[in-house]
């Protein structure tokens, strides 16, 4: 049942040609405002120099419009930011002007949250948040899995409730391939199984217990998810990988202020 479940996440699939679409549901853009982060101070999207997908410049022009001030790019390094800027499709002059500026950090994560290489660029890239001036921008390709854990560790850091995440999160799986609830339910399901909740369970430091889950999943509750204090299990988690006390109260104090 588990490997159907994942099976159902992954088999999935998006256009890279706009359509219909709006500026930002293509860009997979969105403020993100949950928890005590005010408004327009944090954003997400998909990569605005990295045009493989067709949407750089399109975010590009969104960012510009919002006035952000600081990236964090958690995929590209700054080889890559640089073979990005050389490629005839460039099409970014806003984040070409940030990085000229130095208000672009290059952090080139992979996906394996769990790993200690994750968890120091992690740090690395919210320690620059934490002493840098927002608005700030967090993507990486597309907008989805690395920025998913990243953003999803942000609001949970300032107090975002469970169905919050869930909402902001699932959003890009609407944008990229109109699942939502009520369209594809058992599609929903397996990506907030598999995806979000696995990676709360890890924020908040939550022993994995196969039995126990399995009953959970079988008659659908997250009940051990939805009562948790994830401000405080953001924070140690975040103290935990070697963030500082001091530059973690200088984040919560940009988003919030």
């Amino acid at each position: 049942r588990k490997y159907i479940k994942t099976q159902q996440a992954r088999d999935i699939h998006y256009s890279d040609e706009q359509g219909k679409q709006s500026d930002i549901e293509f860009g997979n853009f969105r403020n993100v405002t949950v928890g005590s982060i005010k408004p327009n101070i944090l954003y997400r999207s998909a990569s605005p120099d990295d045009n493989t997908h067709n949407r750089a410049g399109v975010v590009d022009k969104l960012i510009k419009d919002v006035g952000v001030k600081y990236i964090v790019n958690l995929s590209d390094s700054d080889d890559d930011i640089k073979e990005h800027i050389n490629k005839e499709d460039f099409n970014s002059p806003y984040f070409l002007s940030l990085y000229n500026d130095n208000k672009v950090i290059a952090l080139s994560m992979n996906m394996i949250f769990k790993n200690k290489d994750f968890s120091d660029n992690l740090v690395r890239g919210l320690t620059a948040m934490a002493n840098n001036e927002g608005p700030y921008l967090v993507h990486c390709v597309e907008g989805k899995d690395r920025t998913g854990y990243v953003i999803m560790v942000l609001e949970a850091l300032m107090g975002a409730s469970y169905d919050e995440m869930l909402n902001d999160y699932m959003e890009t799986y609407k944008n990229y391939y109109g699942i939502t609830l009520e369209s594809d339910e058992d599609r929903y399901e397996a990506i907030k199984e598999t995806n979000i909740d696995v990676m709360l369970k890890f924020i908040a430091g939550i022993e994995e217990k196969p039995k126990l889950n399995f009953v959970l999943r079988l008659f659908g509750s997250n009940d051990n998810l939805d009562n948790i204090d994830y401000a405080e299990k953001a924070e140690e988690y975040l103290l935990s990988i070697g963030m500082t006390k001091e530059n973690i109260n200088k984040l919560k104090n940009n988003l919030s202020k």
